[in-house]
């Protein structure tokens, strides 16, 4: 009944559809949203339309709708061996309905929406079978209590949790694992107002031991004149005029590293 656009007229019509023979009891003008190949929504409006109150499915007739739009031969139904297609709007869109394989007849769906789920939402919201938990309702939970890294309990509250600890320490267990505990709060106390503070010992470095290796003397060497090429300072050391290459043995460092 709500897909009649107006208020229908109360008919009884003998009409025959997919549930056998029926008697239709209303008649008015409908309008059913549908989607064609191109899923651009349409709102096909068709008047005297009948409505079956026990049939499963809206009744449309090709030949009922073709008339109905007044298009002339702008509006045509082809039907083929596996589906139905149907042109309106002088052939400009077309809805194609594959047949059914138990029934062998076109079944067109409605455009997709959230109509019926939005008037399921307010039926439910209605009643008060479902309704769980009052809106004025209030319910008040216990709050654990969370500290971060950096904060620190207070003084009182240690107390308040040893006390808590003493109260709640079975009878059958010894004293002397709850003196442990009451100990571990107390070294963690301490060392929460008194934190230890960590050592640094700096290491001089011996001038004496740079140059030891040979290695270590060129790249002195190789630093104190500016990036020189290697090449450039073996030349140098074999003319022995360079400060630093005078003697012997640097030139056999440098001649024997890069040869």
């Amino acid at each position: 009944m709500t897909d009649f656009i107006y208020p229908p007229v109360r008919v009884d019509v003998k009409v025959t559809g997919i549930g056998g023979a029926g008697s239709a009891t209303y008649k008015g003008t409908v309008k059913w949203e549908i989607q064609d190949d191109t899923r651009v929504s349409h709102s096909w409006i068709i008047p005297d339309t009948y409505y079956h109150e026990h049939s499963p499915y809206r009744l449309l007739s090709p030949q009922h709708w073709a008339q109905a739009r007044q298009e002339g031969n702008g509006t045509v139904c082809i039907t083929y061996h596996d589906a139905v297609k149907r042109f309106w709007q002088d052939c400009r869109y077309v809805k194609t309905v594959i047949l059914d394989g138990a029934t062998n007849i076109a079944l067109i769906r409605s455009k997709p929406s959230y109509d019926r789920f939005n008037a399921f939402c307010t039926a439910i919201s209605d009643t008060d079978e479902c309704r769980i938990l009052d809106e004025t309702e209030l319910m008040s939970m216990p709050a654990a209590q969370l500290v971060s890294d950096d904060e620190e309990l207070a003084d009182d509250d240690i107390s308040e949790a040893s006390e808590s600890i003493r109260e709640r320490r079975p009878p059958d267990l010894p004293d002397v694992l709850f003196d442990e505990l009451e100990h571990d709060d107390e070294f963690r106390n301490n060392a929460n107002t008194n934190p230890a503070r960590p050592i640094y010992s700096v290491v001089p470095e011996d001038e004496e031991v740079q140059q030891q290796t040979p290695q270590a003397q060129f790249l002195a060497l190789h630093y104190k004149h500016a990036h020189l090429l290697p090449e450039k300072m073996q030349a140098l050391a074999r003319r022995g005029n360079q400060e630093g290459m005078e003697n012997e043995g640097t030139n056999q460092l440098i001649l024997h590293t890069y040869p």
